[in-house]
C-alpha cells in the first residue's frame, strides 16, 4: 500500500489541482499539504474526509485514502456488515420451508401492489 502522502499526491494531480489550491479548497495552509504528500505529517480523519470530498473521491478511492492514512476504512466495513447479514439470510433460508414461506410474502406484496 502506498503512504498517505503519495496517495493524496496522485490523486490531486489527477485532477489537476495545484498544492495551494487543494489547501485553499479545504481551508489549511498550503506548507501543510506538502508535508502530508512528503509524509512528514499525518492527516485527521476529518481532513481526509474534506479532503476526499473535494477531489470527488469515489467510495473506493475514499477508503483508499483512509487506509493510507492509517483510519479504517468508511465504505468497505459497511459492505463487510452487509456481507455477514446476507451470508446469514443466506443460511437463514437456505432451509426449504423457510424459503416457501418467503416466496408466499413476496407473492402477496406483489398482489397487493407493495412491491
Amino acid at each position: 500500500m502506498e503512504t498517505f502522502g503519495k496517495t493524496l499526491k496522485k490523486y490531486r494531480t489527477a485532477i489537476g489541482i495545484s498544492q495551494n489550491g487543494l489547501a485553499k479548497a479545504v481551508n489549511i495552509d498550503p506548507s501543510y499539504i506538502n508535508r502530508l504528500e512528503k509524509d512528514f505529517r499525518q492527516p485527521s480523519k476529518e481532513l481526509v474526509y474534506s479532503i476526499a470530498s473535494f477531489l470527488k473521491l469515489d467510495k473506493v478511492e475514499t477508503d483508499e485514502l483512509l487506509l493510507a492514512a492509517d483510519y479504517a476504512p468508511r465504505y468497505f466495513a459497511r459492505e463487510l456488515v452487509l456481507n455477514e447479514k446476507m451470508r446469514l439470510m443466506a443460511d437463514l433460508i437456505s432451509d426449504i420451508e423457510t424459503q416457501d414461506t418467503i416466496e408466499r410474502m413476496i407473492d402477496d406484496l406483489i398482489e397487493k401492489g407493495r412491491y
